[in-house]
């Protein structure tokens, strides 16, 4: 006996049954017969499978029956059950008592003959204590009848009646007795093909027939085959199958694209081109129209290039969408592609070339482009610009001189001024367009101006006039300016002509007296919104406005508007001496090339005719309060410090005295007005 623990072990795998003589069946040959020699034997070394019972095989029963419900002679009756306790008494355990053997004579009843035994369900089942499971039972024959194995086949008796034959046909032809089939082979049981008689009720009726003749002989029966062996049967046991989660709904189809839908549309057109034509005309009424509606086009305009599309479309004229279809018909997509982009071709061309590159699209064709020949340049340096930007109130302005090489690379030199100091600061660098164009872009953010452009030789002029300026002055020369002598050296001998010297020619002085009343539009551009006079003078102003106004003047607007008018024009007077108003003309001279950039010449004129009006007045005659342009310098300070207090100008005033007379103090008092 094996167990499960022992599963592994080689040796308990293989059991041997021995079978004694007191369990061997009645009339079965014992081990010392010849029948017994002549089988042979398994041997106690062979290993059985698993799965299987060592059983004998059952030694067949003679076939002679001694009447009808008798059980083959040879066959054994084995009954497991005790004999039957006696009457009254039950077991302690309180099971049913045992009822003791079967009655031994008549009935139908036949034992089971012993077939080995069947293996058990479940895993190691060969293995296990309980051995094999009996076998299922064979297919039983008649109630009341033994299986007879072999012999004579049993008398079938006459062929049975059929009945009335239909109208209209004849009587049967008599087939004769049924022919004799000759003995059953040996070991074959009755046929099961047919219902069986039972024994009692048809066995009376047969014999009282008539027998049938005799037959011809029939050949001898073949020998019966010796039965394959049965196969072992291995039990698996496998997990169920999963539950399917039933038919999955189909994902929802998403929609067309833009590109998909063309596709569709173009698919059905040409389907739709491709369904079977209405039966033709007579031969005269559909050739001539055929012939009309079809333009023919030469072969150099079916075959037209970028050159010569856009002339073959004009040379067509009303028939050119006919030419664009032609030329979609034998793909020539670069005669579409140049109708489509050129401006000079029909309207009717273009829209119908455009319509033919969405339909090459859908179908994936490849639109080319125009093509364009690159050339490659020699020059050392392809452009040489200079540009400038105006000063500012402290007279700071910016000059720079940019190139282009072959590669499209510009190479930058920017140099800050201011006079009578000299170079502020200089730098050099290479950068491309985009940056080029983003650094001016700032510069018209932060300043309100652009850099305008100027003559190279003027900026190399302006550059190095400054220099000489710095060894005046003192000023460092920058570390960054020998990076630009590439581009400022070499500078003209001779000043060159101002950029502006075509205006001033046609200025006069009674032309720029004209124009001095409306100057005070000027300080609108943003060229000049930043100039201001120093803040020691706008202090200087107010001071002088306190000492006028004292304590009680500065309580009354009125009294202090008027006083501050007073001594704004005085303060223009004593600020802008013959020496300032120098400076201004000058720079007001440069910002006029700002403005005939920016504005264009008229508003330069206007500039020009303020700054000779600048330059040309006196202290008596044509003071500078008569120039609206330098009274609006320190109105805009005004404002500002206005701005700054908050809507408040604060007008530092003296104290007054024990005899109301102003009284020096080490700290003045200050007041504040409303402007």
């Amino acid at each position: 006996m094996t167990t499960k623990d022992d599963s592994d072990n080689p040796e308990k795998k293989t059991r041997r049954i021995v079978r004694s003589a007191s369990t061997r069946r009645e009339g079965e040959p014992g081990t010392d017969s010849p029948t017994a020699e002549a089988q042979p034997t398994q041997e106690a070394g062979e290993a059985k499978p698993e799965g299987s019972a060592a059983a004998p095989a059952a030694p067949k029963p003679p076939a002679a029956t001694s009447g009808p419900g008798a059980r083959p002679e040879g066959v054994r009756r084995i009954d497991m059950r005790g004999p039957r306790p006696p009457a009254g008494t039950r077991p302690s355990s309180g099971r049913p008592p045992a009822r003791g053997p079967r009655r031994d004579a008549g009935g139908d009843f036949v034992p089971r003959q012993e077939e080995g035994m069947r293996p058990r369900p479940g895993p190691n089942a060969a293995r296990s204590p309980m051995g094999m499971g009996p076998r299922p039972p064979r297919p039983a024959g008649p109630p009341g009848e033994a299986r007879a194995e072999g012999g004579e086949r049993p008398p079938r008796g006459p062929r049975p009646e059929r009945g009335p034959r239909p109208e209209g046909r004849g009587p049967r032809p008599d087939r004769g007795p049924r022919p004799d089939r000759g003995p059953r082979p040996e070991g074959a049981g009755p046929r099961r093909d047919r219902p069986q008689q039972a024994p009692s009720a048809a066995a009376p009726a047969a014999a009282a027939k008539p027998a049938a003749p005799p037959a011809k002989p029939a050949a001898p029966a073949p020998a019966a085959k010796p039965a394959a062996p049965k196969p072992n049967i291995v039990t698996i046991i496998a997990p169920p199958p999963k539950a399917s989660g039933g038919v999955k709904a189909a994902a929802p189809k998403p929609a067309l694209t833009a590109k998909e839908a063309l596709a569709l549309k173009a698919k059905a057109a040409q389907a739709k081109g491709k369904a079977p034509t209405q039966p033709a005309k007579a031969e005269g009424a559909a050739e001539a129209p055929a012939a009309a509606a079809a333009p023919a086009f030469e072969a150099a305009e079916l075959s037209a290039g970028w050159e010569t599309a856009a002339e073959a479309t004009r040379k067509a004229g009303e028939q050119s969408p006919a030419l664009v279809d032609a030329w979609l018909a034998a793909s020539n997509v670069e005669a579409i592609a140049a109708v489509a982009d050129a401006d000079d071709a029909p309207g009717a061309a273009r829209k119908a070339a455009r319509r033919a590159i969405n339909i090459l699209k859908s179908r994936g064709t490849a639109i080319p482009t125009r093509p364009r020949v690159a050339r490659v340049d020699t020059r050392a340096e392809v452009a040489l610009e200079a540009t400038f930007l105006p000063p500012d109130g402290s007279g700071t302005s910016a000059l720079s001189i940019t190139s282009r090489d072959a590669s499209g690379r510009y190479h930058l030199a920017e140099v800050i001024v201011r006079e009578p100091i000299g170079i502020l600061n200089a730098g050099s660098a290479w950068m491309s367009g985009s940056q080029l164009k983003e650094g001016r872009s700032r510069a018209l953010e932060g300043l309100g101006v652009s850099p305008a452009p100027v003559p190279v030789e003027w900026a190399r002029h302006r550059i190095a006039a400054a220099r000489k300026q710095n060894a005046t002055s003192g000023q460092i020369l920058p570390l960054g300016f020998e990076g630009c002598r590439e581009l400022v050296e070499p500078a003209p001998e001779a000043e060159p002509a101002h950029p502006v010297a075509d205006l001033e020619a046609e200025i006069t002085s009674e032309f720029a007296w004209a124009r001095a009343p409306g100057s005070a539009t000027l300080h609108e551009e943003p060229e000049f919104r930043s100039w201001l006079p120093d803040r020691g003078s706008l202090e200087d102003l107010l001071q002088k406005l306190g000492q006028r106004l004292g304590p009680e003047g500065v309580r009354d607007p009125q009294a202090v508007n008027a006083a501050l008018k007073e001594e704004i024009e005085a303060a223009t007077d004593r600020f802008f001496s013959p020496e300032a108003r120098t400076i201004v003309a000058t720079r007001m001279r440069d910002a006029a090339i700002s403005v005939r950039s920016r504005k264009g010449s008229d508003r330069a004129t206007d500039v020009l005719a303020v700054a000779r009006a600048v330059k040309e007045a006196g202290l008596i005659t044509s003071p500078p309060r008569e120039i609206p342009f330098l009274l609006a310098f320190f109105q805009k300070g005004i404002s500002v410090l206005a701005h700054q207090g908050g809507g408040s100008l604060r007008i530092p005033v003296a104290p007054m005295g024990p005899q109301g007379a102003p009284q020096a103090a080490p700290a003045e008092e200050t007041q504040e007005a409303s402007t």
